[in-house]
């Protein structure tokens, strides 16, 4: 979100509570927060001089900053935004779920995995998919004592419901091990600064 001067943020981190919060600090300025149905956060102010409510703040504002945009599977590329291309991809071993909505630009249905393409136990690896937004965490396992990538990659490969494996902390030499099993929900590639799933 954008700091402005009209703000006042406050951020409180301790073992009670994480909470961000912020305040106006001219108390002359009227503002709101409106959540839309389709999951839109607009924050609105009031001009006085045209005497209507001025969109200050939205979010997601781009299709690839919405929860799991590409559904299951999917892989959302705002680099693919403006250039004709669909911005959701599926993930490598993945097809749409439904090739008609991919065509019509309707990712939300994600992707399954390739017919034929998974057989448990019988040599399979994985894909590198670089600069990734990790996918959501409900159905990951993290285990801190793994000490590098090949072992976090035998992990996975010793369990037939994982899908895909990462580091859990690159700031120190890729130690620790997270493992995804299931559908791997909300990935998407950034331009710079996300990790190698």
């Amino acid at each position: 979100m954008t700091t402005n001067f009209i703000f006042n943020l406050s951020y409180v981190e301790n073992q009670d509570e994480v909470t961000l919060s912020y305040s106006i600090l001219d108390p002359s300025i009227s503002s709101r927060l409106v959540l839309n149905k389709s999951g839109t956060l607009q924050r609105l102010t009031w001009n006085d001089n045209e005497h209507r409510w001025v969109e200050f703040y939205v979010a997601p504002n781009k299709p690839c900053d919405s929860y799991n945009y590409c559904g299951p599977n999917g892989n959302c590329d705002p680099s693919n935004v403006g250039t004709g291309q669909f911005e959701c991809t599926c993930l490598p071993r993945f097809e749409p779920t439904l090739a008609r909505d991919w065509y019509l630009r309707d990712g939300s249905g994600g992707c399954v995995r390739k017919r034929g393409g998974h057989v448990c136990g019988s040599g399979e690896g994985f894909e590198k998919v670089p600069l990734a937004k990790e996918p959501n965490t409900w159905m990951a396992r993290v285990d801190r004592g793994v000490t590098g990538l090949k072992e976090c990659e035998s992990e996975c490969l010793r369990n037939c419901s994982c899908n895909a494996y990462a580091s859990a902390d690159v700031s120190r030499g890729d130690s620790g091990c997270v493992t995804w099993h299931g559908d791997l929900m909300d990935s998407r590639v950034f331009s710079s600064g996300g990790q190698d799933l």
